[in-house]
């Protein structure tokens, strides 16, 4: 790439006349070569032609005079991270930037990539990917992506750092390293408009962090977030004389952010958790057009004494909206839940001291598989009056649930073509719409026909086994439920 600038211009002009011609020819010759130069080059911002300017000198009737021109630079569109690259420029595989921490993002604009190394089968990362005043457009957003090129398409590891697991609830000897450990994965503040994409099932793999293997501060938007793990991440805190483990893996807050082909597991504590980062109010920029597709969330190590996961006591869900206010339009679509969870959705919350509080609307969980949640498996939070949920072909499976199946007060919601099998079936307020649903053993309201589904191969007392949810072609269930009915089909879907 070279530079385009004009040259100094040194002119002497022997009359007035003569020099507002070669002024005025002057002027229209450089806007022809600059609208020319930005037809062909893409945008840059403001602030980037400010600090690219370069001053010239105009000598007219023996006077200098400065006249500052844009420099017309034309960036690279891709950008590159490697641990074997040289951190200088990042504009190829040789010259990459060596860490996350060394990105240079004042050269990295809307419409830029920044493809990650992931060697042939993993490049290990250890600084915080930190997006903080970054952002694309919604016409050319920036892109982070794990490279797709042989050799290089192995998997993104974002290490924090933590070499031990979180402790299990109440493990009596546990010593949490704390030194040399990062808080989070990628921290995102004040950022809107960016894709971080793992090309490919788990191509990015976020561990090891000692508060969120992801966190979105309030001010952020328009986030797409694609085919990344998210594991053990967290921290562990002292309860009486024994340790237990606590924090989401992935802390969402801001607005219009979506999440898909997602694997979110075994964390300090929920798999998503609303939060309000920096924001001095708890309601503000709330968590509205929130999207979760094609994604697992669960727990799958198990407590070594207790038939539930390590993170029980934590109260681990696998997803809790308990501030923002007024949240509007939250969907769960062709997306596992489960096992392991205490709830597999727990959506609002009623006032705190901190001020905290939520109440969803127009929620909508379509094609979804809640797997043996210990509490509740669908839950809308007591008082806090939500109104037009849609709950559409979805299967509650809940053999050892305390507490619900499903629970929702409020009005105008809609439950159709679902199974729920097992707990209590609630609605305090009414169910406005209902039909061609299916429930069994269920006590509480009765929603739909009274039918055994006849799954496939279930096990109603291993809280932690991936079944087959198919339902039988001869029981009165048949058509109704997800069709996401095992955790293969799922990855199989994440795969294409």
């Amino acid at each position: 790439m070279r530079d385009e600038a004009s040259h100094p211009i040194s002119v002497q002009s022997p009359s007035n006349f003569g020099k507002l011609i070669f002024l005025n020819l002057f002027f229209l010759t450089f806007l022809l070569v600059f609208s020319q130069a930005s037809a062909h080059s893409p945008q840059i911002t403001t602030a980037q032609l400010n600090s690219q300017s370069v001053g010239e000198t105009a000598v007219i009737n023996g006077t200098s005079t400065s006249i500052y021109l844009p420099l017309i630079r034309k960036p690279h569109d891709t950008y590159y991270v490697s641990k074997n690259g040289n951190n200088t420029t990042g504009q190829s595989w040789a010259s990459a930037w060596n860490e996350l921490d060394q990105i240079d993002w004042s050269v990295i604009g809307p419409g830029n990539t920044i493809v990650l190394d992931g060697g042939s089968s993993q490049m290990t990362y250890r600084t915080t990917l930190l997006l903080e005043d970054i952002s694309g457009s919604s016409e050319n957003p920036i892109t982070i992506r794990l490279s797709t090129e042989d050799g290089r398409d192995g998997q993104a590891v974002f290490f924090g750092g933590r070499s031990t697991l979180l402790p299990y609830c109440n493990q009596a000897n546990y010593t949490f390293q704390e030194n040399g450990v990062n808080s989070y994965g990628v921290f995102i503040e004040n950022s809107s408009h960016i894709v971080i994409d793992g090309s490919k099932r788990s191509g990015i793999y976020i561990y090891g962090n000692n508060i969120n293997g992801m966190r979105f501060n309030f001010n952020t938007s328009h986030f797409t977030v694609r085919n990344l793990e998210v594991y053990d991440n967290g921290f562990a805190e002292r309860s009486g004389s024994t340790w237990v483990p606590n924090s989401a893996g992935i802390r969402i807050a801001g607005h219009n952010h979506l999440f898909e082909k997602m694997i979110v597991h075994d964390n300090g504590q929920d798999a998503f958790q609303s939060g309000a980062g920096q924001s001095p109010n708890f309601n503000i920029n709330n968590l509205d057009n929130l999207t979760i597709r094609e994604s697992w969330l669960y727990n799958g190590r198990q407590h070594p004494t207790v038939n539930e996961s390590a993170n029980y006591c934590s109260h681990t869900d696998g997803l809790q909206v308990n501030r923002g206010g007024n949240v509007e339009n939250v969907t769960i679509e062709q997306t596992i839940i489960g096992p392991g969870f205490t709830n597999g959705v727990i959506l609002g919350q009623t006032l705190t001291s901190n001020g905290a509080q939520a109440s969803l609307h127009n929620v909508t969980l379509r094609d979804v598989l809640f797997m043996k949640a210990a509490d509740n498996s669908i839950r809308g939070y007591v008082d806090t009056n939500p109104t037009g949920w849609v709950v559409d072909n979805v299967t509650s499976h809940c053999p050892q649930t305390k507490g619900h199946c499903i629970y929702l007060e409020g009005n105008n919601h809609t439950v159709t073509d679902s199974i729920f099998v097992y707990a209590a079936v609630t609605f305090p307020d009414g169910l406005d719409t209902s039909s061609n649903n299916c429930q069994y053993e269920a006590s509480g309201v009765v929603i739909g026909t009274e039918a055994n589904p006849q799954f496939a191969n279930v096990n109603d007392n291993n809280m932690f086994s991936l079944d087959n949810y198919a339902v039988s072609g001869s029981s009165a269930c048949s058509g109704k439920g997800t069709s996401i009915t095992t955790v293969n089909q799922l990855l199989s879907l994440i795969d294409n």
